[in-house]
C-alpha cells in the first residue's frame, strides 16, 4: 500500500506565517526607534552659559551689569544682586532664589555655568532599512531653552537633524552610533 505524504494547506499556511512573523520581529518601527533614541545619552547633554561671579570694575556695578551678558538675566530673575567689593571689583551675590537654582549649575574658576538649554527629541523623520541587521534612522531634535536661556538674546530653538545607526542584537535593537 502506497501512502502519499503531503503537507496540508493548514500546516503550510502556519509555516509561512511563522516565517513571516520571524522576519517582522527584526523590523524597527518608528515607535521603538523613538523610544530608544530618546533614552540615549545624546539627549542628556545640556548647553551652558558662563557667568563670571566677579569682574574688574570699569563702570559702577549697577551700570556694568546692564551690559554684561548673563549678569542682567541673573539680576532680573532675582538670582543675584551686584555690588562693589572692597577691592573695587563688581561681584554677583546669589539671592535665596539663586541659591536654590544654583543646585543645577556647575562652578569653576569663579564662573557659574548656568544651563540655558537641553536637547529634546522631536520625531523620527525616516527609517532606512539596511541589509541584514542594521538600520539607519533620521530624526529631528531641538534645544529647548531653560527660563534663564529664554532671556538671552541668542537663544533659539531651531529644528536640527540627527542620524542614529541601529543594529539588531539577540537582545533587540540598540544604537551603534548617533550624530
Amino acid at each position: 500500500m502506497r501512502r502519499d505524504f503531503r503537507i496540508g494547506p493548514g500546516i503550510g499556511t502556519i509555516v509561512i506565517l511563522i516565517a513571516a512573523l520571524a522576519g517582522c520581529q527584526k523590523s524597527l518601527g518608528p515607535g521603538e526607534a523613538s523610544s530608544i533614541i530618546n533614552a540615549h545619552s545624546f539627549f542628556q547633554s545640556v548647553k551652558y552659559f558662563d557667568v563670571p561671579r566677579t569682574v574688574g570694575k570699569t563702570t559702577p556695578c549697577d551700570v556694568y551689569g546692564a551690559d554684561k551678558p548673563g549678569w542682567r538675566q541673573m539680576i532680573d530673575m532675582n538670582y543675584a544682586t551686584s555690588h562693589e567689593t572692597d577691592s573695587g571689583k563688581c561681584e554677583l551675590q546669589l539671592t535665596d532664589a539663586g541659591q536654590s537654582a544654583s543646585a543645577k549649575w556647575q562652578t569653576a574658576d569663579g564662573v557659574w555655568k548656568v544651563p540655558i538649554a537641553s536637547k529634546t527629541f522631536m520625531r523620527v523623520e525616516k527609517i532606512d532599512y539596511g541589509l541584514g541587521d542594521t538600520t539607519g534612522v533620521l530624526f529631528s531634535w531641538r534645544y529647548v531653552p531653560t527660563p534663564f536661556g529664554q532671556r538671552l538674546p541668542s537663544s533659539s530653538s531651531t529644528l536640527e537633524k540627527g542620524v542614529a545607526q541601529f543594529r539588531h542584537t539577540p537582545n533587540g535593537w540598540e544604537i551603534a552610533s548617533i550624530q
